[in-house]
């Protein structure tokens, strides 16, 4: 199994979890077959936290996905994990994906949930929501 598809096999499961260096503690993402930080091939899929904050963001006012969620205007970000490790992902506010009110600050804090139904491609895509204060 390829380290895309395991990625993808956890997030089947409403997992994030993330390759981890078991020489150097280095976290990976995009998956790979070694570690960037030492070249390593001992790599251990280790949960992550789940929290992130916010790193950047833009709104999308072009549809680039069929998917209806993605119908514009949404926001994509860039989030910073926890474990130091950035994603690029949908930002929603408690009341969805298309509120048209997220207006995210950098740092605003952000919670990791996953899509109920799986993508065209059969993933359940990782997201993050703004953390209710």
């Amino acid at each position: 199994m390829t380290p895309d598809e395991e990625y993808w096999n956890h997030c089947a499961r409403g997992e994030l979890r993330l390759q981890r260096c078991d020489d150097c503690g280095a976290w990976l993402s995009p998956p790979a077959t070694s570690c960037r930080e030492c070249l390593s091939t001992r790599l251990t899929w280790t949960a992550a936290s789940g929290r992130a904050t916010v790193w950047s963001w833009i709104r999308m006012h072009r549809k680039y996905f069929a998917a209806p969620e993605f119908a514009p205007p949404y926001v994509v970000g860039m989030v910073l994990l926890e474990e130091g490790v950035r994603l690029i992902s949908s930002i929603a506010t408690p009341e969805g994906i298309r509120d048209p009110a997220v207006e995210p600050a950098v740092d605003a804090p952000l919670t990791l949930y996953f899509d109920e139904e799986p993508d065209a491609e059969g993933r359940r895509l990782p997201r993050f929501r703004l953390t209710e204060a």
